[in-house]
């Protein structure tokens, strides 16, 4: 949201607290003889010394008050502000007292604070100023010991008179504005580019500004420095004139007229021209473009683009994109991938190493057809794993086993720090875990194939377990270390259901994390039909899930057996870490900032471009006639104009009425776009310079550098100065400068020195209506 505007016009009033200060001196000669006249206790007067209407003294014990304060028996001197006088009211009162060293003369504080003092609490100080021993060998001498007394007394709060300040709002720069808008202005166009069957004008300077390449060839030892002609031939139009829009304007021009496509293509284009005439910004800004329009369609073909023009953040941008695609088939099949092996196949090798490296954990699925696992493998975040394994048959399969030898080193749990519950469906004690040495009563017909768990020879034994995946199956449970179990004739209680298990068979130190789903097939539909899917927790205590009632054992030999026997499938998910989303891979490229002005800058020391001489008062300056014309209209109007000369090649302008001081200024600011800083110079030449500055803006129609200056004067108004700039600010038009100094003469209790002042007497003889609007102003205001 846009921060609204704030008023021009300020009002200030301050509040200060009004005090009397005074510093009593109390000298005190003979200091040895009063030390014996006064005992312990006593002390000697200050003559009365006035401070905010109140008459105060300082008490002095030479012996202390009788107390004693040194280990060694000694006493310390004490000190005293004493009111001596009554009042009705407390009063605030800051005091310090210091000791004058007779040597140097200077005073240091020993004791101070800040009290009320009233007739009840009429005294304040100290009773160990100092031992008498260190005050006697350091601050007497000649018998004469000197003490000070600093006492401030508040005797109110003051708030002064509501003052008017304006704060003029400086414009933002404008110099990219005026440099956009000459790129249509072609009567100082000084180059002429042929792009097929397209003609464009522009100004020499400004691509050598903009572009290294081309200052090396317009002003280059090499280059072609009196040809006006060039023609490009590997550079559509269209891309050339937007190339151009850029390198005057800072920014890509819009496109609307283009589809996504043709917007990728273009910019893809516009890449290539940034790279090759050397325009980092433009080819960072074109390579955070397309970064955002990454798809597995064009991500080969972009990753081309930027190893060949060295577009390190986009090339990155590419690499982490394929590296969490779940499209890595599209990408591979597309034309690009087939373009980037011929032109780039380092960058193949570099997609797999930084692949290698992020993905410690891999997910991936495996289906089971015709009896061949399928594995699509794709990346996962760090802290997740996503690992579903469809059938036994797959699990057991030489694929499967690279994948597990990569998520664990041989000999441990594949799946280390797992986590697990039991079954929410599973209401009875959790069966005995089955172990690969264990045996299993089974009738010899049941057979417990590696394919899909199928079993054969259904009508068996009450008890008895089948686990799917013996024999060729085997090795994978024991790798997996997860096995699961059929029960035929149900689980205790439920002996009229089929009770399907999945065993944990490794131990772990953790829960494991599961999502199971048990599926039968129709013989008939050949369709998969899910019976059981819950999430539960497996653990060492507990390392069973699934359930006991599984599915009536009619139902199941009524439409799932067929030729005596069924296919029982499960799908097992186990979580590591928590879920996170797919990374999209589109990575944001940082733009940097417009360096036009730092370019622009730069170049007023480029005197191999410049075209024009300017001579103030015998100091000669070089600068360029298309900056100064797209700073000034005055300049332009002089240098380009219809009363210019304009078959001279090199002009001269001489200037007689202005310091070389304040011109050299003046084209600082036309270069850099700030004044200059003034470090050298005093309160006033700095004021006397930013005046002059002034005067010179508003001769070259530079309003920017005339509000720049305004504010400025504005901040140093005072009743001595405000006469003379609200003469400047009348003669050169500058509203908002007067404003500012009719406000403060109208809100000011000095009037009296603002007549007197000497700017006055000018203000009045070379701007007498400027008196009338004051005084009208004062009447309007103190209504």
């Amino acid at each position: 949201m846009e921060e609204p505007r704030r008023p021009e016009r300020k009002t200030v009033s301050r509040s200060a607290l009004e005090t009397d200060q005074c510093t009593h001196v109390f000298q005190i000669d003979g200091y040895a003889l009063h030390k014996d006249l006064v005992p312990a206790g006593k002390y000697i007067e200050s003559a009365p010394f006035a401070v905010g209407g109140l008459d105060w003294c300082v008490l002095f014990y030479p012996n202390g008050d009788g107390d004693d304060y040194s280990e060694d028996g000694g006493d310390c001197v004490c000190v005293y502000l004493q009111l001596m006088c009554e009042t009705l009211e407390a009063h605030r009162v800051q005091f310090d007292f210091r000791l004058v060293h007779p040597v140097t003369g200077l005073s240091s504080s020993e004791f101070g604070g800040d009290r009320e003092f009233s007739s009840e609490d009429a005294s304040w100080g100290t009773r160990n100023l100092m031992w008498i021993s260190t005050l006697e060998s350091e601050y007497v001498r000649n018998d004469r010991l000197v003490i000070e007394c600093d006492v401030t007394v508040v005797i109110g709060t003051a708030v002064s008179k509501s003052e008017t300040i304006f704060d003029i709002h400086v414009p933002p720069s404008d110099v990219l504005d005026r440099l956009g808008n000459m790129l249509e202005w072609e009567e100082g166009a000084d180059v002429t580019f042929k792009v097929k069957e397209d003609v464009f004008h522009a100004h020499k300077f400004v691509l050598a500004m903009r572009s290294p390449v081309f200052k090396a060839e317009l002003y280059g030892p090499m280059g072609v420095k009196n040809t006006n002609t060039i023609t490009i031939e590997d550079m559509q139009p269209s891309v050339f004139k937007a190339f151009l829009h850029f390198i005057y304007k800072d920014s890509l021009p819009a496109m609307d007229d283009l589809d996504e496509v043709e917007k990728k293509e273009m910019v893809k284009h516009l890449l290539v021209a940034a790279d090759w005439y050397a325009m980092e910004r433009m080819k960072v800004i074109c390579e955070s473009f397309l970064a955002k329009k990454l798809d597995a369609e064009s991500v080969a073909t972009t990753l081309a683009l930027a190893d060949q023009h060295h577009c390190r953040q986009l090339r990155d941008a590419c690499i982490g994109f394929i590296n969490t695609s779940n499209r890595v088939d599209d990408i591979v099949s597309s034309q690009g991938y087939e373009q980037l092996k011929k032109t780039s196949p380092s960058v193949i090798v570099e997609i797999w190493e930084k692949s290698t490296k992020s993905r410690k954990i891999y997910t991936g699925s495996w289906l089971p057809c015709n009896d061949k696992p399928i594995f699509s493998p794709s990346p996962s975040s760090r802290r997740s794993l996503l690992f579903a394994a469809s059938s036994a048959a797959a699990a057991s399969s030489p694929l499967l086993r690279r994948l597990e030898a990569l998520v664990s080193p041989v000999g441990s749990s594949p799946l280390p720090g797992l986590v697990q519950r039991q079954s929410r469906r599973h209401s009875t004690p959790c069966p005995p875990p089955l172990h690969p040495t264990a045996a299993t009563r089974r009738r010899p017909s049941l057979l417990a194939k590696s394919s899909n768990g199928v079993v054969g020879g259904s009508d068996s034994d009450d008890g008895v377990v089948v686990r799917a995946g013996e024999g060729a199956g085997e090795a994978h449970l024991r790798a997996n270390s997860r096995a699961s179990a059929y029960c035929p004739d149900g689980d205790d209680g439920y002996e009229d259901y089929a009770s399907v298990f999945l065993y944990l068979l490794t131990e772990s130190a953790s829960q494991v994390r599961v999502l199971f789903n048990f599926k039968l097939l129709n013989p008939a539909t050949r369709v998969w039909s899910s019976v059981c899917s819950e999430t539960s927790e497996l653990y060492n205590e507990c390392p069973t899930t699934g359930t006991a009632d599984f599915i009536k054992r009619s139902e199941l030999e009524a439409s799932y057996v067929q030729d005596d026997r069924f296919v029982l499938e499960y799908d097992l998910t186990v979580f590591l870490g928590t879920p996170v989303s797919r990374s999209k891979g589109v990575s944001e490229i940082q733009v940097p900032p417009s360096d036009v002005l730092d370019s622009l800058g730069k170049l007023q020391e480029f005197t191999e471009g410049a075209d024009v001489t300017i001579k103030v008062q015998g100091e000669v300056f070089h600068a360029h006639k298309i900056v100064l014309a797209m700073r000034s209209p005055v300049f332009k109007a002089e240098l380009y104009g219809p009363m210019s000369d304009k078959s001279l090649k090199d002009i001269t302008l001489h200037i007689e009425d202005m310091q070389p001081a304040v011109f050299r200024a003046l084209l600082h600011f036309i270069y850099n776009d700030v004044l200059p800083a003034v470090d050298d110079l005093d309160g006033y030449e700095s004021e006397e310079m930013v005046k002059h500055l002034l005067e010179a803006a508003d001769r070259y129609a530079m309003e920017r550098m005339k509000v720049i200056c305004e504010s400025i004067l504005s901040k140093k108004v005072d009743v001595e100065s405000v006469a003379a700039t609200l003469a400047l600010a009348d003669q050169h038009h500058c509203s908002q400068l007067k404003d500012a100094c009719i406000e403060f003469i109208n809100s000011s209790n000095r009037l009296d020195d603002v007549v007197d002042s000497q700017g006055y007497a000018y203000l009045k003889r070379v701007c007498p209506a400027v008196i009338v609007e004051i005084w009208e102003r004062s009447v309007k205001s103190r209504k």
